[in-house]
């Protein structure tokens, strides 16, 4: 019988989804199949795999992941059975531009469970749906077909470890398990920095409401009291998740949720925004990115700094907060913007609704990026080839200030967000030749917010990637 081992090394802190999905459908053909979640346990447990496994799924969702993946293919390489390696992911393409010391059978990414399934039951056979590129077989579904396909299959999380593992929710002194689910996958739009959007094409799938149901109860049994709904847009299919939404709070009265939800959407689907406060949304992710129209324009996010205050607005009037994503330091940032984007902060109180460390991130280009296909001529192979593209700011103040406010942010210790963000916009100001406020407040003591941060489409710190790797305290990019 053939043995499959699904390795997950970094999902943003919760559960690995993606893997679960491939799990249940491998149970489902009777394939055995074991998950390692090397952002809970050392990687040397790998080792009591050798010999065992002929095929090695490597999850390869976002960037974080993709950088520790190497380490992984590189110690499989030692393995004397030689098991066929499948890269699984937004990042399994880009990865594979690296010289890897094995060989790689599959790269998958988008809709692609079905077709492993099939690769890893009968092998490269011709009759199966993909294209073949050498000696890799790549898959993307997706692309494919705008069909949308219902995952009912159920999911083996006692493979994994427990749930208090993995992040949590803090509201104020109140610390609960956070489970979670996706009521759809894949994205309608094209922001060019997204590495979904670069999978799907503006396409998306979405889950049944039971079948989500049933996952939510299986995480409420298991402890959770808080779900994050982990859709890269939440209202990607408005009718569909808000159903979903209130089904799950009429069975579940005592979780709270999140979700992630677009700046153009908030405004779109305004009458919405009062059921997700009814149900039980603590807070909502959305990217927000800049406050420069420049940047905004070019990462294609369909929004400006006057629709951002319209949605903390709307968002603010129905009783819960907004957690921005940044994405400060782009080809297209300069310093006044850079001090805009803090005073904006500032006068829309979102101190404590940021995490510091999201000052600091930069713009991360692998060559499956639609920013990189927009804007060829801005990036150049660097020293993890197709991984991470290399740009440099037209101004060289702002690439030392990255790595100020990084430092920073990431050695803040015990200090409060305030007091932080404080050193942060002393030093933004300082590099612009400008006069630093002082005297910063924030109304928002208590934001809700998860222990793990979400951070996307960008550069990892050093320490980002090593903390991974030592399960301590971690920030995360796609």
């Amino acid at each position: 019988m053939t043995n499959a081992l699904l390795i997950s090394l970094y999902d943003l802190g919760h559960q690995p989804y993606e893997i679960l999905q491939l799990d249940a459908a491998l149970v489902q053909a009777g394939i055995p199949s074991s998950i390692v979640d090397l952002s809970i346990t050392e990687e040397a447990e790998l080792h009591s795999y050798d010999l065992q496994e002929t095929y090695v799924v490597i999850s390869v969702p976002m960037h974080t992941a993709a950088r520790l993946a190497l380490s992984v293919l590189d110690g499989l390489s030692g393995w004397q059975n030689n098991p066929k390696i499948i890269l699984m992911g937004h990042y399994a393409e880009a990865l594979a531009t690296l010289p890897i010391p094995v060989p790689i059978a599959m790269l998958a990414s988008g809709e692609s469970v079905d077709s492993i399934v099939d690769f890893i039951s009968i092998g490269n056979d011709a009759s199966l749906p993909i294209e073949s590129n050498s000696a890799i077989i790549k898959v993307n579904s997706t692309k494919a077909s705008s069909r949308i396909k219902l995952i009912n299959s159920p999911l083996h999380r006692d493979k994994l470890p427990s749930l208090s593992r993995y992040t949590s929710y803090i509201d104020g002194e109140k610390m609960e398990l956070a489970g979670y689910v996706e009521a759809s996958r894949g994205c309608l739009h094209l922001c060019t920095h997204c590495p979904v959007a670069a999978t799907y094409g503006g396409r998306i799938r979405i889950n049944s409401v039971g079948s989500v149901i049933r996952e939510i109860e299986n995480l409420y049994e298991s402890g959770a009291r808080h779900i994050t709904f982990g859709d890269p847009d939440f209202f990607n299919a408005p009718i569909h998740s808000i159903k979903t939404l209130e089904q799950s709070n009429t069975i579940f009265p005592d979780l709270t949720f999140d979700a992630t939800i677009k700046v153009s959407h908030i405004l779109k689907y305004r009458d919405l925004i009062p059921k997700l406060s009814e149900n039980n949304v603590t807070f909502i992710v959305s990217a927000f990115e800049h406050t420069s129209l420049e940047v905004l324009d070019a990462l294609e996010k369909g929004h400006n700094t006057e629709d951002m205050v319209e949605a903390l607005r709307i968002v603010r009037e129905n009783g819960f907060e907004i957690r921005p994503s940044l994405l400060p330091f782009t080809p297209w940032t300069t310093l006044d913007s850079m001090v805009e984007l803090l005073d904006f902060v500032v006068d829309q109180d979102l101190i404590d609704a940021i995490d510091p460390v999201m000052y600091s991130i930069r713009l991360l280009v692998p060559s499956t990026s639609l920013t990189y296909k927009r804007f060829p001529y801005l990036f150049k192979d660097g020293r993890d080839g197709g991984l991470n593209l290399e740009w440099s700011s037209a101004i060289t103040e702002l690439d030392n200030l990255q790595l100020e406010i990084s430092n920073i942010a990431e050695n803040a210790g015990d200090a409060n967000n305030l007091e932080i963000f404080s050193k942060i916009y002393a030093a933004v100001a300082a590099t612009a030749g400008k006069e630093s406020r002082d005297g910063f407040f924030s109304l928002n003591r208590n934001v809700p917010r998860l222990t793990e941060s979400w951070y996307c489409c960008a550069e990892p710190t050093n320490s980002m990637t090593t903390a991974v790797a030592t399960e301590t305290s971690r920030g995360s990019c796609c």
